[in-house]
């Protein structure tokens, strides 16, 4: 029996694709606000890359590899995939602001990711495809201050943001060793060494194979697009003698974005899997449309009656530089029973460059660890096979306001819940994740933003591009 590409996908499966496909266009319009006004610095808050599953393991997995999920925070595992595998998801949010004398609660749902993977050459090479939100800046916020230098009494400052920007990236995934081993495992050698285990010669080979076909690369090209609309509004409360003045900008991004990465994984005789990965993100300079304008008004009742404008920019052309970063990660396993998983992750923020914000950022860096246990993937108890996670994530994001570092704490929990069907095959997985945590502090007069969030995935597993063929 022989395998040969094919395009044609069952009916049923088909029809879930198209209707996916069809809500893909509506992600970029449903950025999930946070919520929280940290989202005006920089480009917003930044989005997590990675899937359902990773959520529920800490955001963690820059060493994790499957042969049937997509691997989103390294395009180097994606080497190892040797079926079709599709993956979407959403999240809902409930929040909580909170200053040291008052709070604010709010909640979003929206569209998290969409992918796509599929070998191209079994054991060798496969390719993956897919958009999520890279970052929002949904927000609106507001404070009061009194300024005795003007004598115009209490100032009203408010701040709106709206926009975000997507990502749509191509993968590639490279296993150099992949095939040749896929082939020594089926030859004659192989197998007279496994029945007879008498050949020295045999065995020497099987430790070679097992030592250097785990070495897979892989390769990001994205397609950073979206919009950052930014708008803050002086307005005076106590005296109609000054004039309020507000000054609102958009920024445009659109260009290519590349990040790189390795992995490598080693199975021991008990069936114990060492893994390693490591991503490389490289500093980028994105294009970028600016506009802005900076008028003066005064108000009546919902009403901006301009009176003047102070500075008005049209389609300036400029760049956004992203910069440098890298993440590793290492994992333990063992096949169907257990893992876990640790991951480092850094960025040079403090080259950041943009129209979009003149704030000055800090290098940012984050700790994630995660683990999933099944008790029995064979078991014909249902509970046996659900795959159990948790983890924890400890981020220092680019922002320092008031000499205080703005971090993101957190834990999480996960459960993958496989869909049997009649015939006893596990080809879907429902994915479950929630996580909680707290963003900012109440300290040095900032904000605090405690939040929970849920999850629901789906992973499907299809050979929508291989048919049977007997000979």
């Amino acid at each position: 029996m022989k395998f040969y590409y094919t395009t044609s996908v069952p009916a049923n499966n088909l029809f879930i694709l198209l209707y996916i496909l069809f809500l893909v266009p509506q992600l970029s319009y449903s950025q999930g606000g946070s919520g929280s006004p940290y989202a005006r610095f920089g480009i917003g808050i930044l989005s997590f890359q990675g899937s359902v599953k990773q959520i529920g393991m800490g955001k963690s997995g820059i060493a994790g590899y499957s042969f049937d999920q997509v691997n989103l925070l390294n395009p180097a595992a994606l080497g190892y995939d040797t079926i079709t595998t599709f993956e979407a998801g959403l999240n809902a949010e409930m929040y909580r602001l909170k200053s040291s004398a008052v709070s604010q609660s709010g909640n979003d749902v929206s569209l998290n990711y969409f992918s796509m993977a599929f070998p191209l050459v079994k054991r060798n090479t496969s390719l993956g495809f897919g958009i999520l939100p890279f970052s929002s800046m949904d927000f609106e916020s507001s404070n009061i201050t009194s300024s005795g230098a003007c004598n115009c009494g209490n100032i009203k400052n408010s701040y709106t943001g709206d926009g975000g920007v997507n990502r749509f990236f191509l993968s590639l995934g490279y296993t150099p060793f992949g095939k040749k081993s896929m082939q020594f495992y089926s030859s004659e050698n192989y197998r007279r060494w496994t029945d007879l285990n008498d050949s020295i010669s045999s065995e020497n080979e099987v430790k070679k194979f097992r030592f250097i076909e785990g070495f897979s690369f892989g390769l990001n090209s994205s397609w950073l697009f979206g919009t950052l609309d930014y708008s803050r509004a002086v307005t005076f409360i106590d005296s109609t003698a000054f004039i309020a003045n507000r000054k609102s900008s958009g920024s445009t991004l659109g260009d290519f974005y590349f990040e790189a990465g390795i992995h490598y994984h080693f199975t021991n005789k008990k069936g114990i899997t060492f893994a390693t990965g490591a991503v490389l993100i490289p500093e980028q300079k994105i294009k970028t449309s600016f506009n802005s304008i900076w008028y003066n008004f005064r108000e009546s009742g919902s009403f901006e009656n301009i009176r003047d404008t102070v500075e008005i920019i049209t389609d300036k052309k400029s760049t956004t530089i992203f910069p440098t970063g890298y993440s590793v990660g290492i994992m333990i396993s063992k096949q169907n029973k257990w893992s876990f998983t640790v991951d480092y992750s850094a960025r040079q923020w403090n080259n950041f460059l943009s129209d979009i914000d003149e704030t000055r950022l800090k290098n940012s860096y984050s700790i994630t660890a995660g683990t999933e246990f099944t008790p029995n993937v064979k078991s014909l108890n249902y509970m046996n096979k659900i795959n159990y996670r948790a983890g924890f994530y400890y981020h220092s994001s680019y922002l320092q306001l008031n000499q205080t570092d703005i971090l993101d704490v957190g834990i999480s929990f996960g459960l993958g819940l496989p869909l049997i069907k009649k015939d006893r095959i596990q080809r879907t997985m429902i994915q479950i994740g929630i996580e909680a945590g707290k963003a900012g502090t109440t300290q040095n007069n900032l904000l605090e933003q405690d939040y929970i969030r849920f999850y629901f995935g789906v992973t499907l597993n299809e050979f929508w591009f291989f048919k049977r063929k007997y000979e």
